[in-house]
């Protein structure tokens, strides 16, 4: 007898390995999976930052634009010796702090007749040219050079104040260049401030959308795959080919359509590898056309395919007139491991290859005893349905049995990037 059938020789024993618990990222990899996050959740990016685009921009375009007039003026005498050329250096911080005191400011904003300007003016001193520009920003573009005028004489009244006389007074302040208002507003305008704002929505929504993404526990990607089994995917399938029905045929039916060439390359995949009885178990319960696809795909070249039907109810049953080269036959419901072990025995010795269906290990435990007796089982998964923890619980459920896993395959997710 096949020592593969002798269940005596093959006791059920305890695992020693190690759950498959995820190896931490490295740098490269978590920069990979912020990416891939991104591409899955692109179109709730996109429109993020399309709105926070548009709000910035309208917040700039409606906002009221502002003037800056700058009047500068000189600290200490234009020709004089070195220390007085230091002292005045020091001075003119001096009077750059002093300019925007509030008895100076109350001062300009009497004499003007405004109510208060101190939000208006800034100063600033350069202590090598000795030059004190002071600053004033305002919605009104002749007010503006009113207020830097008025505020630039009322520092030389005060400085002619202190004033010793001396030709070489490192005191002295003179008007250089009268206040003048800028040509136009000053600022960002409405174009800049969108594009700021839209990057500041990409961000935080790019944020939101990992916190989700991760916290959902489902599977999202390839690496999910690889580090919940411990075994890469073999193929991936679009969301049409994962939820073909039982009966569809796709290698036959519609030979030139997207599906049949993905159920064919998989397909392609698997002879390569030679395993005689593969075990297809459904942990995606949508996915329960594609044992029937595959077995009607490794047809090609003449072999002989029998496909044992495990489906759960009558309405995802594969059709016994599936294809021609495939004899459809239904899983034992009585009988357990012993009935599973003589159908194969005898299919395998009339088949060239023998493809199990079988629905998850948490809908049905016949899948356990399948991967038991079968060469090689294939997890078929989906993207946003399938939990991470399922993958590592189906695994190690397996390898309780000696059950051998040649990889998942993963299906693709809700069109709709992002949809939990």
């Amino acid at each position: 007898m096949d020592p593969r059938f002798d269940l005596e020789t093959r006791p059920l024993t305890t695992s020693t390995d190690r759950p498959l618990d995820p190896a931490p990222p490295r740098s490269s990899e978590r920069n990979l999976s912020v990416w891939a996050v991104a591409r899955r959740w692109r179109t709730m990016l996109l429109a993020a930052a399309v709105a926070a685009g548009l709000a910035g921009y309208a917040v700039g375009a409606g906002g009221h634009p502002t003037y800056e007039a700058k009047a500068v003026l000189l600290v200490g005498p234009i020709n004089t010796d070195l220390d007085t050329v230091k002292a005045a250096g020091q001075l003119a911080q001096t009077y750059a702090q002093l300019a925007t005191t509030q008895p100076v400011l109350a001062a300009t904003a009497q004499k003007l007749s405004l109510r208060d300007v101190s939000g208006e003016v800034s100063a600033s001193a350069n202590g090598v040219t000795r030059l004190l520009t002071i600053t004033v920003k305002d919605r009104d573009r002749l007010r503006a050079t009113r207020i830097a005028s008025t505020h630039a004489q009322e520092l030389v009244a005060l400085a002619a104040k202190r004033e010793s006389g001396s030709p070489t007074d490192p005191g002295e302040l003179q008007v250089v260049e009268p206040a003048q208002a800028s040509g136009g507003p000053v600022g960002p305008g409405a174009l800049p401030i969108g594009l700021a704002a839209a990057l500041v929505g990409l961000l935080g929504a790019l944020g939101v959308a990992v916190v989700l993404d991760r916290s959902s526990g489902a599977v999202r990607d390839v690496s999910d795959i690889t580090a919940a089994t411990g075994t890469g995917a073999i193929a991936t399938l679009s969301t049409g080919t994962l939820r073909a029905g039982p009966g569809s045929a796709l290698v036959v039916r519609e030979p030139s359509s997207r599906g049949a060439q993905e159920i064919r390359r998989l397909a392609a995949k698997l002879r390569a590898v030679g395993e005689r009885s593969l075990l297809i178990l459904e942990v995606d319960d949508r996915a329960v056309g594609v044992a029937a696809n595959l077995a009607v795909a490794l047809t090609a070249g003449g072999r002989s395919v029998a496909l044992i039907d495990g489906g759960e109810d009558a309405g995802s049953r594969v059709p016994d007139d599936l294809a021609d080269g495939v004899s459809v036959h239904p899983a034992p419901l009585d009988g357990g491991p012993a009935a599973h072990q003589a159908l194969l025995e005898e299919l395998m010795a009339h088949h060239d290859v023998v493809v199990i269906r079988a629905p998850g290990i948490d809908r049905s435990p016949a899948g356990l005893s399948w991967g038991r007796l079968a060469d090689g089982t294939i997890l078929v998964a989906g993207v946003d349905r399938t939990s991470r923890e399922d993958l590592v619980s189906t695994v190690e459920s397996l390898r309780l049995v000696h059950g051998r896993v040649l990889g998942t395959v993963l299906g693709a997710g809700s069109p709709f990037i992002g949809r939990r």
